[in-house]
């Protein structure tokens, strides 16, 4: 069962648009989009192995991007 998270980051003024086309080139990355509200961008990450290798994805290719200050990352649970 594919593992699923959602990624809420907040990045520096002005590079939105830059850090959405990095993140879709992210095999990982599902979907991407610009949103209002007190983050910035919501970013839909799936992988076929377990919620530590999402984890592994947002520390070692998310962060990674020029512009990205913080993020929270929501694992989605099924019962």
């Amino acid at each position: 069962m594919k593992s699923i998270a959602f990624v809420m980051l907040n990045v520096t003024a002005g590079k939105v648009r830059s850090i959405l086309d990095t993140l879709k080139q992210f095999k990982e990355v599902i979907e991407a989009y610009s949103i209002t509200g007190p983050k910035d961008i919501i970013v839909r990450i799936e992988s076929e192995e377990n919620l530590e290798s999402i984890a592994k994805i947002v520390v070692t290719k998310i962060h990674e991007i020029p512009g990205v200050l913080h993020s929270e990352t929501y694992f989605v649970v099924r019962f």
